[in-house]
């Protein structure tokens, strides 16, 4: 359980979230402006690809869930009634959704292990490469899957009591939203859940459980099998590894946690990773040629960097200069992947500071 928590433990993380956060606008407003003067490339950013879509609450190709056109349709429906550019709308309501994903994951840090790993996790999570192609609904898909990551490691994994009828009730219900607004988001839950039920004393991850698949496939009947002979086909080419795919020192990170700290969300978190991959090599479900990865991997970011912060919070024995060397190899890495990323957009890097000319 957590003790109180002194002003150091709620400082330090909201000042590494605020620096976060100030080199995130600068890299959106230099985006922005820069697509402004045509000098970022278009077809790498990728804002608003797909655009209205048939029905409100329709499934429709590549099996994209009701959410996925609800949301689609609501930013084409408010579009049209402002006389505004649904890109922008996407491009600065993901920003506003991204910086609330981060001030999430560095709250969830600071409660569950204390000050440094929510420093750590502040820090990982706002300067991720991930961070900079706010695609459709992708950000809005990533905050849905860490609002339900969290609830379902917070009420099921982490709490010694039986939780509350309330309280799993909530856990449900955000599962839902995150699964109908993306699919993917059933690729870490589900092995979560799954692997949290098989425990003998844990009823109520077999309610949670249970109660998702049943209220999910009532969903289904409302035309996701009509949509799924979209899912297969040979993309053809050779795709080239895209910046969504998450940093691999990051993602190697998570080897240890199955040993360590939030075991069975290491667990559902290299799930992800094995499922993401086979269906992006077998070409099911990806609208690209392997093996670039659009955008999948980013929605586990901020799951990645708890879990990880989580396993470095106990140090299993290993001398503090060693966790510290550890969590610094990965934040620098991090921010030199989203360096990269950044100067990806531009057709020039030089572009990135001549913009505020």
């Amino acid at each position: 359980m957590v003790g109180p928590r002194t002003p150091s433990t709620v400082r330090a993380p909201l000042a590494a979230w605020a620096l976060g956060s100030v080199v995130l606008l600068f890299a959106w407003i230099a985006t922005w402006r820069g697509v402004g003067a045509g000098v970022v490339r278009r077809d790498v950013l990728e804002l608003w690809v797909h655009g209205a879509q048939p029905g409100w609450f329709d499934w429709v190709p590549f099996i994209h869930p009701p959410g996925y056109s609800l949301f689609m349709n609501t930013v084409d429906t408010l579009a049209s009634g402002s006389d505004a550019d649904a890109a922008a709308l996407v491009f600065w309501s993901s920003a506003a959704l991204t910086l609330a994903t981060t001030a999430l994951a560095t709250g969830a840090a600071a409660r569950w292990f204390g000050t440094g790993p929510a420093v750590f996790v502040a820090l990982l999570v706002s300067v991720s490469p991930q961070n900079l192609r706010p695609f459709e609904h992708y950000p809005l898909a990533r905050l849905l899957l860490l609002l339900a990551f969290v609830a379902v490691v917070h009420v099921l994994e982490r709490r010694g009591e039986e939780p509350s009828r309330r309280a799993l009730v909530g856990v449900v219900g955000l599962a839902l939203l995150a699964v109908e607004v993306h699919l993917s988001a059933w690729f870490l839950l589900g092995p979560l859940l799954g692997l949290l039920a098989l425990r003998r004393e844990h009823r109520g991850a077999r309610v949670v459980l249970i109660g998702l698949l049943v209220v999910f496939l009532a969903t289904t009947l409302t035309g996701l099998y009509g949509v799924l002979e979209f899912g297969v086909g040979h993309k053809p080419g050779r795709g080239r590894v895209s910046f969504e795919w998450a940093n691999p020192l990051l993602l190697a990170a998570v080897i240890p946690c199955l040993f360590v700290g939030l075991r069975r969300a290491a667990a559902g978190l290299l799930a992800f990773c094995a499922i993401t991959f086979a269906l992006q090599a077998l070409q099911i479900a990806d609208g690209s040629p392997f093996p670039m990865s659009l955008h999948y991997f980013e929605l586990i970011g901020p799951p990645v960097a708890l879990v990880v912060a989580g396993t470095l919070a106990t140090r299993a024995g290993a001398p503090r200069w060693m966790v510290a060397v550890v969590a610094l190899l990965l934040v620098g890495s991090q921010a030199a992947l989203f360096a990269r990323g950044l100067g990806a957009l531009f057709v020039d890097p030089r572009w990135i500071l001549m913009v505020f000319g």
